[in-house]
């Protein structure tokens, strides 16, 4: 089964990930070519929001709308970055997923996957309605209450657009950066938690597999006595092999966990960073703003994205918490009784290695958890009063 299919599919499109499965020399540089241009329309788009706020940031409202906007391009150039360079890692990350130890087993297994392969299409979706609608309508904003021709975005341009060819050229030079890069967070944060949904997949898995090892390993009770000592030898030798083959699954969970946070780490740190001014600021305009306009509905399903984000990112590494603590209670649950003696030493190894949950960090100060998520929108609210004063 294919993992994240949308979100690879998003990054192709935009020219961030170049397909595994292309191995012919001319279509990898056609498609490097393709990369350097969707990033050279990013970057630029970007180095004119910072420019303009330099050259032009009049009073401290427009400093704050042209503020919230370039911290979310930069935090974009930051991802796009992020995934070209760590590309490497992520196949390795998938490569894990397609290890032997992560493969569906049986019918529950296979199930389990397809229910876990739902939850990320469904958050994948959900979060791409949304911000692609948020993005249709700050660039159709543009045409309402204007008769000029106004830009989408403030930015810094080095030329004269008066020239209906040339307003165009910026028009759609700034549109195309802004849906790509509006595409790049949707695939960045769907691709993170993600990610973080197949380790829980993985760990629903483990569980299932340590409480049938009983089962797997239960021979007829009443054996005839001929066969007994053989019986007894190939039973303590099948049940072995199952507990050897749970902790190295375990293992590659672990192996799998450190690899995405150590990939992602930065990014989550610089997200949360980042989000925590852009809530902050967009409560503040939207104070500012009519209450029934276009500019108040775009700018309100801008924060609801930002919200929804976050909120991905800490309830999936909450559940991924919750899910590798729930490990030691699956060795509960199974009929542990009708093992050996040294078969429940090695289930107190298990209980031991899985006592330590599995956590992902933005670069080691925020735990990703619901409990994180409530202390950021209290972080924003209280710059958001610190803002309303300095207004005042």
């Amino acid at each position: 089964m294919r993992v994240l299919p949308i979100t690879f599919g998003i990054l192709t499109v935009c020219g961030f990930w170049r397909p595994i499965s292309l191995e012919s020399s001319i279509p990898k540089q056609m498609y490097n070519c393709y990369s350097i241009f969707m990033c050279f329309l990013i970057y630029t788009f970007t180095l004119s929001h910072l420019i303009d706020i330099v050259i032009s940031a009049a009073d401290f409202e427009s400093l704050t709308g042209s503020c919230f906007m370039l911290l979310s391009m930069m935090n974009v150039c930051c991802k796009m970055t992020n995934i070209l360079y760590f590309r490497k890692n992520i196949v390795e990350l998938l490569q894990i997923l397609a290890s032997d130890h992560c493969t569906a087993k049986d019918v529950v297994e296979r199930d389990i996957e397809k229910k876990f392969h739902k939850r990320a299409r469904s958050v994948t979706l959900c979060y791409w309605i949304l911000t692609e609608t948020t993005c249709m309508l700050i660039t159709l904003r543009t045409f309402f209450g204007s008769s000029k021709q106004i830009l989408p975005f403030k930015a810094w341009i080095p030329y004269e657009i008066t020239g209906l060819a040339v307003y165009w050229t910026t028009f759609f030079h700034q549109t195309i950066a802004h849906v790509a890069a509006a595409n790049l967070q949707i695939a960045n944060e769907t691709l993170i938690c993600g990610l973080m949904i197949q380790a829980c997949s993985q760990l629903e898995i483990l569980k299932y597999r340590l409480k049938k090892i009983p089962d797997e390993s239960k021979i007829d009770k009443f054996p005839l006595q001929s066969t007994v000592n053989n019986a007894q030898n190939t039973n303590k030798k099948d049940t072995k092999t199952l507990l050897v083959n749970c902790i190295d699954h375990h293992r590659r969970i672990i192996e799998f966990s450190e690899k995405l946070n150590s990939t992602f780490n930065v990014i989550l740190f610089v997200q949360f960073a980042i989000s925590s001014l852009v809530l902050c600021s967009s409560v503040y305009l939207l104070s500012k703003m009519k209450l029934v306009s276009v500019h108040f509905m775009s700018l309100s399903l801008y924060l609801s994205c930002m919200l929804y984000q976050i909120f991905l990112f800490c309830w999936y590494g909450n559940e991924v918490i919750l899910q590798s603590l729930d490990l030691g209670n699956a060795v509960y649950h199974m009929d542990w009784t009708i093992l050996s003696t040294e078969d429940k030493k090695k289930l107190l190894i298990v209980i031991l290695l899985v006592r330590k949950p599995i956590q992902f960090t933005s670069s080691f100060l925020v735990s990703l958890s619901i409990e994180s998520y409530c202390k950021i929108l209290k972080t924003s609210y209280s710059v958001f009063n610190l803002l309303q004063r300095t207004s005042i």
